[in-house]
């Protein structure tokens, strides 16, 4: 806990420093620091452990599409087991580093388009200290996925306007990594 403490608090600073264009790239290295602490996080928070162990009954499977199809093994929503079996080759702590990555680097594409340069401390300080955010996207992964999926697709959205589909498409693949993306 002390090391999100630490990381959170020198994102907050970074954050500050570059909206006062004291420090360049600063927003960038908030997030890369988020990013790094989220992507090689072992074993933190309650179900950790549980996707772990989900990763690795699901791919000591070989994939079929009629079982995939009927779930009669795999216990859990269609996206997050192809997501799995995308990641088989590399192994958990891989997929788990791209979801740190590809979530920080969403929430920084949203807050540099969505917040003003004088607000990004504060927008850093909510995102890292957050108890629904940053640290619950380590330990709650397909719900933290699906999450960012509907920030990505709010993000697509705003830059173009008339063109819903993207935005629809990913909210449709939130909805495939875990089912409480429905209410999206």
């Amino acid at each position: 806990m002390i090391v999100l403490l630490f990381a959170g608090c020198l994102a907050v600073f970074l954050a500050y420093y570059a909206s006062r264009d004291e420090i360049p790239f600063g927003l960038e290295l908030a997030f890369f620091v988020a990013a790094f602490v989220a992507a090689i996080h072992y074993n933190y928070g309650n179900d950790y452990i549980s996707y772990a162990y989900d990763y690795k009954s699901i791919t000591n499977h070989d994939f079929n599409w009629s079982d995939f199809i009927n779930k009669k093994i795999y216990r859990v929503e269609s996206g997050w087991i192809l997501l799995n079996f995308i990641f088989k080759p590399f192994g958990f702590p891989v997929l788990v580093a791209f979801l740190g990555c590809f979530q920080n680097f969403v929430f920084y594409l949203f807050v540099k388009r969505s917040v003003p340069k004088t607000w990004w401390a504060m927008a850093l300080f909510i995102y890292m200290f957050s108890d629904c955010l940053w640290v619950l996207n380590m330990s709650m992964m397909r719900q933290g996925l699906a999450g960012t999926l509907f920030v990505l697709a709010w993000v697509v959205y705003d830059v173009n306007k008339k063109n819903f589909v993207w935005s629809f498409f990913l909210v449709f693949l939130a909805f495939s990594l875990h089912s409480s993306a429905l209410v999206l």
